[in-house]
């Protein structure tokens, strides 16, 4: 069975867990999703960060600072009500928002004490830009120089060198 939880996002910010490895297939950041009354933490890894990019079309460096949002005078207002703890994202991606809505919809899927939980975050145009901007800055490197070159199809330049046994 899975569970919707839909929130409004009013800030972000990303960190570096402190139990990450040097490599960026090592690497695990903590994405803080602020709302009116309390802050969902997800753990991602750059397979996250790779479909964040690439749900939002962001092919080069400079796609994100030219990234223009529409006017919309939707504001949020929906908290996020459920416990302040740290959650390990299983899927991510977004989708675009309604028109006179949010700018987009970051979806997280989790799994927690064996029941699916779908979080559907509203975000704003420049909560939306922001974490483009910090997702850019955390994977920027590998990320536009392989899509560049078209080897990263699937997120094949982080599955390739992945051991998952």
């Amino acid at each position: 069975m899975t569970e919707d939880v839909d929130f409004d996002a009013t800030g972000i910010s990303i960190e570096l867990d402190k139990m990450s490895g040097p490599e960026l297939l090592m690497k695990l950041w903590r994405l803080r999703i602020q709302s009116k009354e309390n802050t969902a933490i997800f753990l991602l890894d750059a397979i996250h960060f790779s479909d964040i990019l690439g749900d939002s079309g962001i092919d080069e460096p400079g796609d994100v600072s030219n990234l223009k949002t529409r006017i919309s005078f939707w504001r949020p207002e929906k908290p996020y009500t459920g416990a302040q703890r740290l959650f390990r994202a299983e899927e991510i991606y977004i989708n675009e928002g309604d028109k006179d809505g949010p700018e987009a919809i970051l979806s997280i899927s989790v799994e927690d004490d064996g029941a699916l939980i779908d979080y559907n975050i509203s975000l704003s145009g420049q909560i939306w830009k922001e974490l483009l901007l910090e997702v850019q800055k955390e994977v920027s490197t590998p990320w536009f120089s392989h899509i560049q070159e078209g080897n990263l199809k699937d997120n094949s330049l982080f599955k390739s060198d992945l051991d998952l046994s």
